[in-house]
Order: structure tokens, then C-alpha cells, then sequence
């Protein structure tokens, strides 16, 4: 009798290890479970906003700018283009040379290149704001010849150091520079006589 009752003791004893090891392996099982659905869920997330934030980035990049242009630019009319002086001498070389054509205020770089290999930002940098007053073309666009016309705006230093750079890239290039001073403008002899009569870069 008393043995009878301790074997179903046991029994019982062995029926709730049995019940415990099988909710505790459940419980393993459920969490690993849950571990391994979190972790890709959580990985996705972080990509999704990834593709997002690129999205955003690359919508701004490509969206017209509208607002750019929605208003006028505080910008104006120059007026006049060239000064009296310069408007004189302009209209001399037009009157006496009809068979070219006569450029006002042309920017340097429109008129030399680098060689072939010899770019150096230090010579740009040096020439890239600078302009000729006048620029004289064979009809063909073939350059003959640079004019500037020299007034009291060319006295301070700086404007001299421009005036230095100017000379040494156009004789570098090899074009011809006229120079006339504003007090004593040329007249129809002086500049026939001053214009080169050969384009430049032109083989005889």
C-alpha cells in the first residue's frame, strides 16, 4: 500500500518534469522563432528607409527649379556699351575697313587656346577676366588684329598688371596688338598703316 502510493508520487513527480521540460523547450523553440522573425524585419525596415532617403535625394536632384525663374534677376541694361571715346573709334575702323568685320569688347579667351597638353590653371586664372576693346576679323572670322584704346581708366596699378597680362598672352599667341591713346584717336591713314595685312596664322 505504501509502495503503491509512492510510485504514483513518482509518477507524478516524473509526469510534471516531463510537463515543465516541455514548456521550457516550447518556450525556446517560440522565442527562437520570434528571434528569427524580428531580425530580417528589422534589417528590411532599415534598407526600406535607406531607399527612401535615396529616392528623396534623387527627386530633389531631378526637380525643375521653378522658383529660379518664378522672378526677375536684379539685373539691368548696360548702358552705353562703350564710351564716348571708344564709340568714336569704333565707328573710324568701321568707316575704314568695309572689308572687315570689327568686334567691341571680346573676352580673351574667345580669341587664344592652350595648346595641345599645356592647360595650366595658373595662366587661366591670370587671363580669364580679361577683354579686348576692339577685335578686327578678315570676313572669313580669321583674326587680323587686337585694338585697345587707352584712357585714364589704364593709369592705376592694377590696371596696368591687366594691361601686362593681356600683351604677353596675345604676343604668346601671336596677335597682333594695336594700342591708340583716348586723347588722340587715329585717323584714316593711321590705322590702314597699323592694320596687319595678312590674317593671323595665315601661310603665305
Amino acid at each position: 500500500m505504501h509502495s503503491h502510493h509512492c510510485n504514483r508520487s513518482h509518477h507524478y513527480e516524473n509526469d510534471g518534469r516531463v510537463a515543465d521540460t516541455t514548456f521550457y523547450l516550447d518556450n525556446i523553440f517560440y522565442q527562437d522563432r520570434i528571434g528569427r522573425m524580428k531580425t530580417p524585419s528589422i534589417a528590411l525596415l532599415i534598407a526600406l528607409v535607406f531607399i527612401l532617403a535615396f529616392l528623396a535625394i534623387l527627386a530633389a536632384k531631378l526637380k525643375p527649379r521653378d522658383g529660379l525663374f518664378a522672378k526677375p534677376w536684379p539685373l539691368e541694361v548696360k548702358r552705353p556699351l562703350l564710351s564716348e571715346r571708344e564709340r568714336a573709334l569704333f565707328q573710324r575702323l568701321v568707316q575704314t575697313l568695309p572689308n572687315h568685320i570689327v568686334l567691341a569688347q571680346v573676352q580673351l579667351l574667345q580669341v587664344v587656346n592652350f595648346k595641345r597638353g599645356r592647360r595650366t590653371y595658373a595662366i587661366l586664372n591670370r587671363i580669364s577676366q580679361l577683354s579686348l576693346d576692339f577685335l578686327i576679323l578678315n570676313p572669313d572670322t580669321g583674326i587680323v588684329a587686337a585694338v585697345e584704346l587707352d584712357d585714364s581708366t589704364h593709369a592705376p596699378e592694377n590696371r596696368r598688371r591687366a594691361d601686362a597680362r593681356k600683351d604677353h598672352a596675345l604676343k604668346s599667341a601671336g596677335v597682333p596688338l594695336i594700342r591708340w591713346n583716348a586723347k588722340n584717336l587715329p585717323d584714316r591713314v593711321a590705322i590702314l598703316a597699323a592694320i596687319p595685312t595678312m590674317t593671323v596664322g595665315a601661310r603665305g
